[in-house]
Formats: C-alpha cells, sequence, structure tokens
C-alpha cells in the first residue's frame, strides 16, 4: 500500500517578525506500507506463514519557518515486524477449524526535528532519535468453508513493550541563539507500549466472482 495525503496548513505566520516566514504550508510525507509473506505446509495438518511488514508509523515534513516549526519541522515513526504464524487444521463438516498461534519480533525508529523558538537568523534545528526493539505473540481460532470462500477468524494480538527506548537528543542547531543555547548531544531514554488487540474478521462469497468481507477491531 501506498500514502500520498495530500495536506495543507494555513494561518501559520509566525509571531516572532520573522521575514522569512510562511503563511501556508504544504506539508509533505508520502509512505508506503509493505506486507509480504510466504505460506508453507509444514507438514498435515500444520501451515505456517513467515511475514513481514510495517504495521504502525507516521511522517511528515512541516518544513521551516512557519509557526508550526518550533513543535515539529520533520518527524516520522517507523516499525518493523517480522512474524511467524502457525496453524493446526481440524476437518468439521464442509470446512475445517484451525487453531492459530505465533510471535513477532518488532523494531521501531523515532525522529523529531523542530526549529529554536527565537528566530532572529538563527534557523538551527534540534534533533531528537529513539529506537528499540520488542517480542509479542498472537493466538486465535478460525472456521473456513472453501467452498463458498467463507472465512471467519477471531485473533488475540499481545502488546508490545518498548521499556528500553533510547537515543539522543541533538541541540547543537541551536548554538549562536540570543540566550546563549547551552548546546550538545545528549542521551535520553523512554518508555512506550503499543496496546494488546483482538480482531474479528469475516469473508465470504456473495455471487461468482464476488466476494463480501469485514472487520472488527
Amino acid at each position: 500500500t501506498y500514502v500520498s495525503p495530500q495536506r495543507t496548513l494555513k494561518n501559520v505566520q509566525r509571531l516572532d517578525g520573522s521575514g522569512m516566514s510562511s503563511s501556508s504550508v504544504d506539508v509533505g510525507g508520502d509512505y508506503a506500507v509493505p506486507r509480504i509473506g510466504i505460506k508453507a505446509n509444514i507438514f498435515e495438518p500444520v501451515d505456517c506463514l513467515a511475514s513481514y511488514t510495517e504495521p504502525y508509523g507516521a511522517e511528515a515534513d512541516f518544513g521551516m519557518n512557519n509557526a508550526y516549526s518550533p513543535t515539529a519541522v520533520e518527524y516520522y515513526v517507523k516499525t518493523n515486524d517480522f512474524g511467524l504464524t502457525c496453524s493446526y487444521k481440524i476437518n468439521v463438516g464442509k470446512g475445517s477449524l484451525r487453531f492459530i498461534g505465533g510471535v513477532s519480533y518488532q523494531e521501531v525508529d523515532a525522529f523529531l526535528s523542530r526549529q529554536t523558538l527565537l528566530a532572529f537568523g538563527n534557523t538551527g534545528l534540534g534533533k531528537f532519535k529513539l529506537s528499540d526493539e520488542a517480542w509479542g505473540w498472537r493466538v486465535g481460532a478460525a472456521y473456513e468453508i472453501p467452498e463458498i470462500a467463507l472465512r471467519a477468524s477471531l485473533m488475540y494480538s499481545s502488546s508490545y513493550k518498548y521499556d528500553g527506548l533510547s537515543g539522543t537528543v541533538d541541540t547543537t542547531g541551536f548554538a549562536g541563539g540570543p540566550l546563549g543555547n547551552v548546546t550538545g548531544v545528549f542521551p535520553v531514554s523512554a518508555s512506550a507500549e503499543i496496546p494488546q488487540a483482538v480482531e474479528f474478521k469475516l469473508q465470504s462469497g456473495i455471487a461468482p466472482g464476488w466476494l463480501a468481507f469485514g472487520s472488527i477491531r
């Protein structure tokens, strides 16, 4: 999936008297959401799926010299998820019941840059960057009738706890400010959690060549 949002901020003229300030900003930040999977029948009745995706993220570029610049010039949050999911199939009537379980290893990277509050020719950037990794798991069940393309599934996914987020704050771009800014590269740490989730999915063929589907998470 490729996403190219069209966003414009208006009335963002800075109030500090900077002649370089913009009154409107076209916000950049296109991004892709890849999903790759390889499925194999390990042995009857066990199937496994190895997958890669980027399930969570955000990205925006607001540019410099506008009212939002002291909050953010550019930021992004990116995740990589490497998963392995297996299922055990039991034939039930015309269909089959699958018991599903899996694990995922996730990586997260985050970046934020912002401009000093007072311009006065000092247009340097402060930069904030963090990264960490976490493990999670999932379990659930699905019922399938391939003849009519019916599949109903209920999955629980655990939370992902990023307790070791670490990185740096780089304020060297603020050097030369009117208040004699103390600048440098400083270590930072934080914690975050992607919450647990329950998802129900349902699909079914409704006519030749037609498929209806939906989900609740």
